[in-house]
Formats: C-alpha cells, structure tokens, sequence
C-alpha cells in the first residue's frame, strides 16, 4: 500500500519503453518526491527509464537535487 502522501498518481514518465522497469516508476516517483534527496546516482542504467524517471520527478516536484547516473560499460 502506497502512503496517503503517494504522487505516484500524478506520475506521466516522458521517458517510456514498456520494459520490465515501467512497473518500478511509480515507486521510484514516490521515493524521490517523499525524502528529496540531495544527490540520486543511477547504476546501471539497462534502459534508463529509472534514472530518467528520478530526472523528471526532480523537474516537477522543483526539487533542488542532482541526477547522476554511472553507465556500465560493455567489453568490446
């Protein structure tokens, strides 16, 4: 259960490929609206729609915070 100051309702992602994370976005929406954090760094990214996801709720919600994300790299 969501808690009564959920905004996951008010979520739109910009960013949407329909994989396996899109189920996570609302969570994720939630989580950076309630505790605002300072800094968020994404690892990781697959598809980058969870770090896309803090990026744009940081936007909306006008929280002063910085998005960072570390991007494994694949062997050549």
């Amino acid at each position: 259960m969501l808690p009564q100051s959920s905004t996951a309702g008010n979520l739109e992602p910009k960013f949407y490929t329909g994989g396996g994370t899109r189920f996570y976005l609302p969570v994720l929406h939630d989580i950076m609206a309630l505790e605002k954090p300072p800094l968020v760094v994404t690892r990781g990214l697959a598809d980058a729609q969870a770090h896309l996801s803090f990026c744009q709720t940081e936007a909306q919600q006008n929280i002063l915070s910085r998005c960072a994300a570390i991007r494994r790299a694949t062997p050549a």
